[in-house]
């Protein structure tokens, strides 16, 4: 959603273009049909629970081209165009995926884009012309079937994005007087409040009214429709909080029906505070909505250049809330200092969330600088830090592409074409905390147990009734010493080994004592 702000304020007034005749009432349901024993496979990976998943979100036209004969327009030096990657290049990736420890692909939105707004295109996804026809660059609607079917066969699950906020600039449907009714014209969003986010356009988007009987039935048919022609196993949905919750209640009530209540609905809303997302959940009905409370804190903390000093961080500020305002939530909350005590002063808002075990937790995504970029000195070191913690933190961990080979890009370069074996020995280190994450029940579905934090440690457990794990990581720049409680069931004499880097500690007193090299995370298990 933050990826038009990166443009609106170079931009005039959309142009106004002659539109063909909508799309509007969607083609005839083919319902996906699969064979017994493909069928069989499908239904077990459909099952499998949310909390068992690691989520890898992929920009289709930047992560691989593997059909060129559908590239035309397509200009990879132009960070602006379209480069060519496609459903194809997806195929062609699932095994790389599946061999990061990756269970569940997100792909950016798959609907008809529109092409040189200004220069621009709408590569990214969020610039909808027709939402019942695929991005002709990224091929049809048989080869998105396909990529949904191969994933299933290789046991992984797919998350397709999608938008019903808006239509893309100069969309037909939106400049069809037959429609007018179905769109609000407030112009552009003029204050922070419910009613301007929900009513207003987001950069000039023609902006759907969601309240109307019509619309509504409209988009969530729309909706069914890509489920029944892919057999796909959940929605991320875009920009939630420019639509009514009423609508999404009945959105989320419909889908589930539709499509069985496993099917996820997971919401993006950009927000620090943990009291705007929870009400998404609480009360829209949402399975999930990412993190961004958590995120925030962990790039304020891990993910900050504690080498700044405080002018320079003011200045930083001043200079990117204009450039990018998506960034300014964090900077926002106040000098990033590296304080740990930030990240567990987070944990304790979960009792906001009906669901705080199915947050979607992550370190960055495609709407702001790259976490180790924004780290700063020892951005890898702390980009192993965080993607420690990400992989034993409760909720479902999602990574971005380029993340598992600490790809870098500031805000203008985050959506750089993936850098395939750019850091063999970090894409290792990825797959192994993905590894231990998949082979440890508690880090999966444990509950959350604080254990001690101060400014540079924080220690937590993730507990079942039957096993344990004990995490604990040093954000501090010199080597630490602590003694770390561990949870009651653990008894004196036990050995934990640290799963992540080796060596064995003996509880004592029902504690650990450790010693933490900088930047240092241990993940110990019996």
């Amino acid at each position: 959603m933050m990826d038009v702000i990166r443009n609106w304020l170079t931009l005039a007034q959309p142009q106004r273009v002659a539109p063909p005749e909508p799309t509007v009432s969607p083609p005839a349901r083919d319902t996906v049909t699969l064979s017994g024993d493909l069928a069989a496979r499908v239904a077990a990976v459909k099952a499998r629970s949310w909390h068992d998943e690691v989520v890898y979100m992929a920009m289709t036209d930047r992560f691989h081209n593997g059909d060129k004969t559908n590239d035309a327009g397509s200009v990879p030096s132009d960070p602006n165009r379209f480069h060519g990657g496609d459903f194809q290049g997806m195929i062609d990736k699932l095994d790389y995926i599946k061999g990061l420890g990756c269970t569940t692909l997100w792909i950016s939105p798959v609907q008809e884009q529109r092409r040189d707004f200004f220069g621009m295109d709408g590569y990214h996804g969020y610039w909808a012309t027709d939402f019942h026809k695929t991005e002709p660059s990224f091929g049809d609607l048989a080869k998105l079937k396909e990529l949904v079917d191969k994933a299933h066969e290789k046991g992984m699950k797919v998350i397709v994005d999608l938008v019903v906020n808006h239509t893309g600039y100069g969309a037909p449907m939106a400049e069809d007087p037959k429609f007018k009714d179905w769109f609000h014209h407030y112009g552009n969003i003029k204050l922070p409040t419910r009613w301007w986010m929900e009513k207003g356009q987001f950069c000039g988007l023609p902006d759907f009214a969601q309240e109307k009987p019509e619309v509504a039935r409209y988009l969530i048919d729309m909706a069914k429709y890509w489920i029944d022609q892919t057999g796909i196993d959940g929605y991320r949905l875009d920009a939630v909080r420019h639509v009514p919750n009423s609508f999404w209640k009945q959105f989320a009530s419909e889908i589930h029906a539709h499509a069985g209540n496993n099917f996820l609905l997971l919401g993006e809303i950009y927000h620090p505070s943990a009291k705007t997302p929870s009400r998404y959940q609480n009360e829209g009905g949402m399975d999930s909505v990412f993190d961004f409370p958590l995120n925030f804190a962990l790039r304020n903390t891990i993910g900050a250049d504690h080498a700044m000093s405080s002018w320079e961080n003011i200045k930083y500020f001043f200079t990117n809330v204009l450039k990018h305002p998506g960034e300014s939530f964090r900077i926002l909350q106040g000098h990033a200092d590296g304080d740990m005590r930030r990240v567990a002063d987070v944990i304790k808002q979960d009792s906001k969330y009906r669901r705080s075990d199915m947050l979607v937790t992550m370190l960055d995504n495609h709407d702001m600088t790259r976490f180790v970029t924004a780290a700063g000195a020892h951005g890898e070191e702390k980009l192993k830090l965080g993607l420690a913690l990400l992989f034993t933190m409760r909720g479902i961990p999602s990574v971005y592409y380029g993340t598992e080979v600490a790809m870098a890009g500031g805000w203008d370069e985050n959506r750089k074409d993936m850098e395939f074996g750019r850091d063999p020995a970090f894409e290792a280190h990825f797959t192994k905390l993905a590894g231990i994450r998949a082979a440890s029940t508690a880090l999966r579905r444990g509950n959350f147990e604080q254990l001690f934090v101060d400014h540079d440690v924080f220690a937590y457990a993730r507990n079942t009734p039957c096993e344990s794990a004990v995490v604990a990581l040093n954000n501090g720049g010199e080597a630490r010493e602590a003694d770390i409680r561990v949870p009651a069931q653990i008894a004196d004499g036990t050995v934990l080994q640290d799963k992540l880097g080796g060596g064995s500690y003996v509880v004592k007193g029902g504690q650990v004592h450790l010693t933490l090299a900088a930047r240092q995370a241990v993940i110990l298990e019996k």
